[in-house]
């Protein structure tokens, strides 16, 4: 009840100022159907929006909030007929363009949601969202050169990560992680977020893709002194240095990581081979 009397009030002062002539009826219409889209009753929502639009065919956020529905409901045709009527009348309008331009995608039609994205980058001055969505679609249709070209314009620097995670380029991910970690220290080298041992994580087995153990067991020893219960740092730095040969140190992580986490499985199993290791060297 309180939605609907604070969209009415909203809205109808928006009709007024924008020249429509006031109508109780189709006000509340108005904001019968915007609370139905939100409460997800969507054939109600275009119900009344299409009263509302019977009376006002030039009201931009009618054909916003339907074009919404429509495309809840999966009638996309609809919701782009919807939202391109929308931004016919009002080019301004708060996401009518970004909705445009992810139903495109939904349809697979990639050009009209490229041509879309260009449309905003040149009317919007904030730009960082629109690049990563773009750069989500990119990434979706496998253009992951362009994709990577979005991320990093849109400081998107998780997304770039991934992608280069995916694409198993681990150096190029290392990159990404120091310069991630670069920007998060201060004046004295230290992290000042919860999450950087996730980094260090992150970049330790990038370097373990690699074969680069030292390195590898520099940046998990630092996550794990900075999170002492960090089981999979400890776990993944057991391994390591199982392959290195270094079997009671190996033992120590394991018999760490299982105190934290006792179903890790594989850690048990490595344990019993670290055991059986030290066993046949004395």
């Amino acid at each position: 009840m309180f939605i609907t009397l604070f969209i009415s009030q909203t809205l109808t002062a928006n009709a007024q100022s924008s020249g429509y002539g006031y109508n109780r009826e189709v006000e509340v219409a108005f904001a019968n159907g915007v609370n139905a889209y939100i409460e997800g009753d969507y054939e109600t929502a275009i119900v009344e929006l299409n009263m509302v639009l019977r009376a006002n065919p030039d009201r931009a956020y009618a054909h916003y909030y339907r074009g919404m529905a429509f495309k809840q409901m999966g009638a996309l045709k609809f919701a782009v007929s919807g939202f391109s009527r929308a931004i016919e009348l009002n080019p301004r309008i708060p996401n009518a363009q970004s909705e445009l331009a992810q139903t495109y995608k939904m349809m697979g039609n990639i050009p009209a949601a490229l041509r879309e994205f260009e449309s905003m980058l040149s009317k919007f001055s904030d730009k960082k969202k629109i690049l990563r969505d773009r750069g989500m679609l990119f990434e979706d249709t496998g253009d992951t050169v362009n994709a990577l070209i979005d991320y990093k314009r849109a400081g998107a620097n998780f997304k770039a990560l991934n992608l280069y995670w995916k694409k198993k380029e681990y150096l190029s991910a290392i990159e990404q992680l120091t310069a991630m970690m670069t920007n998060l220290e201060d004046d004295k080298g230290d992290f000042f977020i919860p999450s950087y041992p996730d980094l260090l994580h992150k970049r330790g087995m990038a370097y373990y893709r690699l074969g680069l153990f030292d390195d590898a067991l520099h940046d998990l020893k630092k996550a794990i002194v900075k999170n002492p219960d960090f089981s999979d740092a400890m776990y993944l730095r057991g391994i390591i240095y199982f392959q290195k040969g270094l079997y009671g140190n190996a033992a120590a992580d394991f018999k760490s990581t299982l105190k934290i986490n006792p179903d890790n499985f594989e850690a048990f199993q490595y344990l019993v081979h670290s055991k059986k290791k030290l066993k046949l060297r004395r």
